[in-house]
């Protein structure tokens, strides 16, 4: 399947977000013929192409924020992970419908010489129960699971690699991109530094192509302690 939108010619795509998007739309083009109906079924395929896009940007977000939290060592070097490192945390996040979703988001070093040139981690995160959200129109996404790349040499994200699935049986795969600007952030953080990147997020389907820019300024320290032992943060 060919990239940039062209994902709508895929018959199980137009059943998943017809029947649970576009079905009123869809009923009222019937009842018009020519140039209403296409510019009905357009409006139709737009709409179901944005709430889309909201609903996959919201499960990485999710992900994003929990696994931002790795606990590292305050220390003048980057810690040095293993492939038994492991990490777990409790989470709880809204489901889209106005109910609180909980589980465990799990995290593994999978990878010791990720990347194009072996200088990032891999973790892979796997949410249990999968990290599942709903729009307000119905469509369900899920996590299945997702890998993080972590620059070894400032622990910042790198990537991410996540399998979403839509309606419960069209498989999609998001890349988010960090790409950051120079001064880039070095280690340790410093109270008072600041930095900025951005992040693109595109998909396997040609549904996402989002990019924004971020910034990011170190306030303060603090210790934080939580099951697994105290880190200064």
């Amino acid at each position: 399947m060919e990239r940039g939108g062209t994902a709508w010619a895929n018959p199980l795509w137009q059943f998943a977000v017809s029947t649970s998007i576009v079905w009123s739309k869809a009923q009222t083009a019937r009842n018009h013929s020519g140039h209403d109906a296409k510019q009905a079924d357009k409006g139709s395929k737009m709409k179901s192409k944005f709430v889309y896009v909201v609903v996959c940007l919201a499960l990485l977000a999710v992900l994003a924020v929990y696994a931002a939290n790795l606990p590292v060592a305050s220390a003048a070097t980057p810690p040095v992970w293993t492939a038994s490192n492991t990490w777990a945390y409790n989470v709880a996040y809204d489901s889209g419908t106005g109910t609180t979703n909980t589980g465990a988001l799990n995290l593994s070093v999978t990878n010791l010489a990720g990347g194009t040139s072996g200088n990032e981690y891999v973790t892979l995160a796997d949410y249990v129960p999968d990290s599942t959200r709903i729009s307000t129109t119905g469509v369900s996404a899920t996590m299945k699971q997702a890998d993080m790349y972590v620059n070894k040499a400032n622990m910042q994200y790198t990537r991410q690699y996540a399998t979403i699935v839509v309606m419960g049986f069209i498989t999609d795969h998001v890349n988010v991109l960090y790409t950051y600007n120079s001064p880039v952030p070095g280690w340790p953080l410093n109270v008072g530094d600041t930095y900025s990147y951005s992040k693109t997020t595109k998909d396997d389907l040609g549904q996402i192509n989002y990019s924004s820019n971020r910034q990011g300024k170190v306030l303060a320290r603090e210790s934080v302690t939580v099951p697994a032992g105290t880190y200064n943060c």
